[in-house]
Order: structure tokens, then C-alpha cells, then sequence
């Protein structure tokens, strides 16, 4: 596989893989490292460059963010079956990132908006909670109330509550310096 970009665990044996510039998902055997199997091959004509935050959601499938084409696709692991979970630009989607399932909502980061949109879980455009947050790239879920999510754009990390979407920042630009030579 050629630049793997996101990794999600499925069990103890079993982590997917996909790949931005080839578009393709396998599985590998944690035990062996070895591919198991492929499930979207390289150069399929169902997906165009897979993001960050591919995640696998409560119904076993995996919800790939498609930053190339606005929209993020569903994939069944063991059929290699696809369905569009959100359309192609649908509600202006511009660049998703990362996806998360919560208790009753699914959120999209979405960086060409600048923002976190809100989906039911099956796919219906709720808004966008979060708008104004250039960057927004990774996400991932902080305890039942809030979630991370990662600005690429400013550097930081900022910590949501679910609740309001209120919001702290946690991890402010940082620079980096290397370090000091040892005399």
C-alpha cells in the first residue's frame, strides 16, 4: 500500500488501512502484519482520496471521509460493497476530513468550510455546530460530553462540548525548535 493515511482497529487481530493517493482499503492481521485481504482495490472508481479520519460505525461499516470528491462513503468491510452516505457536495461539503459517530449524530469535519457539520446517523443534514475553525482535520471522541479536534491550519487542538459547542483550547500553537546541541 502507497501512503497510508488512516488506520481503524476492528478488533485485537484486525486493523483497516487506507491509502490517499492509491484510494484503496485493506485489512491487515496485527499478529502478522500481513494484508488479510483487500477491500477497496487500488485505482477503484468508488472513492477519490481517502482522508484522515475513516471510522467504523455501530452497523460494521466503514464511513470514509473523501476529500477529493466532498462527500464521505460507506463502505461494508466484508462485501467491499460502497454507498454514498453523504453526497458529493451535498450542503456545500467542502474537504471532510475526519467523521465520528456519537450517542445520536455523526460529525464531519470539513475543512474547506472551515467548520464541523452535523449529520443524523443516517446521513440528513443537520448543520453545522462549528463554523469559523480554519484547519479542522482530525477528531475523535473525549468521554461522552466532548471531542478533540485538531487544527492544521492553526496548530492547536481545541476540546468541544457536545452539549453547546462551546469550546477550550487545549493544546495552544506550539512551535517547534530542535533541540539544543549537547557541548
Amino acid at each position: 500500500m502507497q501512503n497510508p493515511i488512516t488506520v481503524v482497529k476492528k478488533d485485537d487481530n484486525t486493523i483497516y488501512l487506507g491509502s490517499y493517493s492509491s484510494n484503496q482499503i485493506i485489512e491487515l492481521n496485527t499478529s502478522t502484519w500481513q494484508p488479510n485481504r483487500t477491500i477497496l482495490s487500488a485505482g477503484n472508481t468508488q472513492i477519490q482520496g481517502i482522508d484522515i479520519g475513516m471510522v467504523l460505525g455501530p452497523d460494521g461499516n466503514l464511513y470514509v471521509p473523501r476529500y477529493d470528491s466532498d462527500s464521505v462513503l460507506s463502505v461494508n468491510p466484508t462485501t467491499g460493497n460502497t454507498n454514498q452516505f453523504i453526497r458529493s457536495g451535498a450542503n456545500d461539503l467542502d474537504r471532510p476530513r475526519s467523521v465520528l459517530f456519537t450517542d445520536n449524530r455523526v460529525l464531519v469535519t470539513a475543512w474547506g468550510n472551515q467548520a464541523i457539520y452535523s449529520y443524523s446517523t443516517n446521513g440528513q443534514y443537520q448543520g453545522m455546530p462549528v463554523t469559523s475553525f480554519p484547519g479542522a482535520a482530525g477528531m475523535i471522541a473525549d468521554g461522552p460530553d466532548h471531542i478533540l479536534v485538531t487544527s492544521d491550519t492553526l496548530s492547536t487542538v481545541r476540546r468541544y462540548n457536545l452539549n453547546d459547542f462551546s469550546f477550550e483550547t487545549i493544546v495552544p500553537c506550539l512551535l517547534y525548535t530542535s533541540p539544543s546541541p549537547r557541548d
